[in-house]
């Protein structure tokens, strides 16, 4: 109980933050806590029927596999981490990196979903680097902060200039941490 106060109280603190991701913030945070069916957003109510459930449980998981060549222990370990895959295919969902599929033939989806993760992991490797500089930033809106970059070519004669002009503070951040000038030179 004393957890799920804790876990209550800084869910608060990102609804109150008043930025415009901070639902989705939430969200992912409680997912983070295995909390996601249980703390109701954005009221915070406690779903009383799945907290009777968890109490009944208490921490008793029966989990069904048919891996034979890994010790339980790894087994385990594996079947936490599956909320960070579920909140990747979620990501790329919610903002549209992988937009309906409409192929026929298993490669082309097979390419499809290849170019749909990479997506996701170019998206998250930025993500990474700002948050070492701002910790406010999370992976939805980097996205949009992408998109406040603008690269200007200007020509004079035969002479090309680019300049890449940034919209906000955290585009501007993103320009620098990727060294996005260096990958224009020539």
């Amino acid at each position: 109980m004393k957890r799920i106060e804790k876990v209550t109280e800084r869910v608060r603190k990102i609804i109150y933050s008043g930025n415009s991701y901070s639902i989705e913030r939430a969200r992912i945070f409680l997912e983070s806590e295995n909390l996601n069916e249980t703390i109701l957003l954005p009221s915070l109510e406690i779903d009383q029927e799945r907290m009777n459930e968890r109490m009944s449980m208490m921490g008793k998981n029966v989990i069904f596999t048919n891996i034979m060549d890994m010790d339980s222990a790894t087994i385990i370990d594996l079947y936490r981490k599956r909320n960070r895959v579920e909140h990747c295919f979620r990501t790329i969902n919610t903002m549209n990196i992988a937009f309906p599929i409409y192929h026929c033939t298993p490669q082309k989806i097979r390419v499809h979903m290849f170019f749909s993760l990479m997506a996701y992991l170019f998206l998250s490797l930025i993500c990474n680097e700002i948050h070492k500089e701002d910790e406010s930033v999370s992976l939805i809106p980097t996205m949009e902060y992408l998109m406040d970059i603008n690269i200007i070519y200007a020509a004079n004669g035969k002479r090309v200039t680019r300049k890449i002009e940034c919209k906000s503070h955290i585009s501007d951040l993103i320009r620098r941490t990727m060294n996005l000038e260096g990958m224009m030179k020539d």
